[in-house]
């Protein structure tokens, strides 16, 4: 199984908005907007789309399965900070695809890397805002034995997907 993890692109940093409704940004929605086509250019299909229900998370996840090609969207407590990871790992198993997307928060995503490639909670892995990465994994997902494929910035994600838009009209 490959499980792609994307932290949520930026958010509006306002005492308006409870943190759990905070909106992304318009630089967020362009991050996500960014992944969302250098996924579909670099044919990368991912049938199951799932996220934090926070707000910003929900609406990375969206804008994502706009650009990226049609995907399943669901949301899980279990991506929220503070989850334990074991409970995302079993959902995880439960899924009967090549593929998932998971979006969600720091520090969350970074730990759930260190547990699956390293059965560590700390690798010095940090995802900024919209940072993609790319782990393949045996189901059922066992601590430790994943292997990280690739890790994209959401700068990184645009230069490759400029780059792939002049090779292809």
């Amino acid at each position: 199984m490959l499980i792609y993890l994307l932290r949520h692109g930026d958010a509006v940093q306002s005492s308006a908005y409870h943190d759990s409704e905070r909106p992304l940004s318009s630089l967020g929605e362009h991050q996500s907007i960014g992944v969302g086509t250098f996924l579909r250019r670099s044919n990368i299909l991912i049938p199951s789309i799932f996220s934090s229900p926070l707000r910003r998370a929900v609406q990375t996840a969206e804008i994502i399965c706009r650009h990226a090609g049609p995907s399943k969207l669901g949301q899980s407590e279990y991506l929220v900070p503070g989850s334990r990871h074991q409970q995302i790992f079993d959902v995880l198993d439960s899924l009967d695809q090549p593929s998932v997307l998971l979006v969600g928060h720091e520090p969350h995503l970074s730990q759930t890397v260190a547990l699956l490639t390293a059965d560590q909670s700390d690798l010095g892995i940090e995802f900024g805002n919209c940072t993609l990465a790319c782990i393949e994994c045996d189901t059922p997902l066992r601590k430790g034995q994943g292997m990280l494929k690739w890790l994209v910035t959401a700068d990184q994600a645009d230069i490759l997907r400029n780059q792939a838009e002049k090779l292809i009209p």
